[in-house]
């Protein structure tokens, strides 16, 4: 049920991302019109044409190789506690700090990549003292990339991890919780997650 959501929440964004680049596309003509009118005006001629734009083969040329121009960063920082996390369940990170780009979505914990390219990714769990484990997986497309782990006993835990990743456009990545049930990630600004794009392709 959760990959299906997951899927659907992706769809759905990706679905806003189509809509976005048809309107930058429309508006791009219509200056693109407006500049040749009046460069026609100037020099006497009238009778400008313009050849209708392919927008959907523009536009899923760009999701492949960019869908989006500019920076992608993004910081997200964990204020509230998050208790009784189930296995494979999202770690979320209700304070979003940066996000250039947009790729981050706060409600689903997950960040999905406007643009193809050598990303950097890194985050940090902390969890209150109990007698279990506790780990953490940083998922790529439901692939487990890295694990941060938490020891049990009477002290807090932190565990952290950084990795470089070669990420295509529409890729989802996100912290869930791994292994144990029943877990809790402590917010209070000491758990976060980040990323961003090194190098486009």
């Amino acid at each position: 049920m959760q990959l299906v959501e997951r899927q659907q929440t992706q769809l759905n964004i990706l679905e806003d991302l189509l809509d976005t680049q048809t309107r930058h596309i429309s508006d791009l003509e219509h200056k693109l019109q407006t500049l040749q009118n009046d460069e026609n005006v100037e020099h006497g001629t009238y009778n400008l044409t313009l050849k209708p734009s392919p927008h959907v083969h523009v536009i899923k040329a760009v999701d492949k190789r960019q869908g989006h121009e500019g920076p992608v960063a993004f910081t997200a920082i964990k204020v509230g506690n998050q208790d009784n996390i189930g296995i494979n369940q999202n770690i979320l990170f209700d304070h979003v700090e940066l996000n250039e780009g947009n790729g981050f979505h706060i409600n689903q914990g997950v960040f999905i990549a406007p643009t193809t390219g050598i990303y950097v990714f890194s985050f940090t769990i902390m969890r209150h003292p109990m007698n279990s484990y506790m780990h953490a997986d940083l998922m790529l497309n439901g692939r487990i990339i890295a694990k941060a782990h938490g020891a049990p006993g009477s002290t807090w835990d932190q565990g952290s991890h950084t990795v470089f990743l070669n990420v295509h456009a529409g890729d989802d990545v996100w912290v869930q919780n791994a292994d144990y049930e029943h877990e809790y990630v402590h917010g209070d600004m000491f758990s976060s997650f980040s990323g961003y794009l090194l190098y486009p392709l």
